[in-house]
């Protein structure tokens, strides 16, 4: 397996955000606003907009959430895998609302 792409997954799993295109933008979103600064999330994001203008709410949100937590991205996820889920989420200051909700990143309902 690509270490990245297993890191990335666990990205998706604790933000709650689907692997749809629009999806894929809203956890960009979220990288980026932690600091994570990659010509993959940059560019990610930027089609995004481009794309699915319609999220861009959703993306400011997603903004605004990854800019609020503790920096995550550099952390080692492989030694975290015994540690309870809800230790992790809250390490991070991840909204426990996001878990709570199937729809916190449907557009729509914003």
């Amino acid at each position: 397996m690509i270490p990245y792409h297993e890191t990335h997954d666990i990205f998706h799993v604790l933000f709650n955000v689907g692997t749809s295109s629009e999806q894929e933008g809203t956890l960009q979103f979220i990288l980026l606003g932690n600091g994570k600064i990659t010509l993959y999330s940059f560019g990610t994001a930027m089609m995004s907009i481009i794309l699915f203008p319609e999220y861009i709410k959703t993306y400011l949100k997603a903004f605004r959430i990854g800019k609020r937590c503790r920096a995550f991205y550099h952390l080692p996820y492989q030694k975290l895998l015994e540690t309870h889920f809800q230790t992790v989420v809250k390490a991070i200051g991840i909204p426990t609302s996001i878990h709570h909700r199937n729809t916190f990143w449907n557009h729509k309902t914003l």
